[in-house]
């Protein structure tokens, strides 16, 4: 995203069309990452690369992935599950 500039309004977007399905209150997650995408690329990254179980939950309705291809998207799932179990030995 520092790259590519315009992949932060991409994702503000989706998720602005995800809010829409609720009229009448949104799911926390979503309104959480509405509230994280205002902040800048370093707190984002930050944000998204915990790995507490809030972040994993987080990560579940990640506007985020819907700027990856699915094999970019495989890739990334993969290098959390080695983080996580190279954190748990």
């Amino acid at each position: 995203m520092a790259r590519e500039p315009g992949l932060l309004a991409r994702a503000r977007a989706t998720l602005d069309r995800w809010l829409e399905r609720y009229p009448d209150g949104a799911p926390a997650a979503l309104l959480e990452w509405k509230a994280l995408l205002r902040l800048g690329l370093a707190d984002i990254a930050a944000r998204v690369a915990e790995l507490d179980e809030d972040a994993v939950h987080l990560r579940k309705s990640s506007p985020l992935t819907t700027l990856l291809s699915e094999e970019e998207r495989q890739r990334v799932f993969a290098a959390f599950r080695l983080q996580v179990r190279s954190r748990a030995l």
